[in-house]
């Protein structure tokens, strides 16, 4: 559920061993970028003259945050996940 290049913000900048033509080496994985991490958040809201809001709201998301919403998407029933999402 990652998309290429992106890891979750927990295994960015880790080191490990890859296997290379000369045997094996110290890698580090990419590092997460802000420009890779963005939430957005578009409301159109109205006010009447008694003062009640109406309208709609739209969250959109790219990098770490929207993976993890994506991998708690797969561990529990979409109800749920509804319940845990930030109104």
């Amino acid at each position: 559920m990652c998309p290429f290049g992106l890891l979750h913000w927990k295994h960015a900048m880790a080191s490990g061993l890859r296997l290379g033509d000369k045997g094996a080496v110290i890698a580090i994985t990419p590092a997460l970028t802000y420009k890779s991490a963005v939430t957005k958040r578009i409301g159109h809201i109205q006010i009447d003259a008694q003062g009640l809001a109406s309208g709609s709201a739209r969250i959109s998301m790219i990098g770490p945050e929207a993976l993890r919403w994506r991998q708690r998407a797969l561990q529990n029933d979409p109800e749920e996940v509804k319940e845990q999402f930030p109104r």
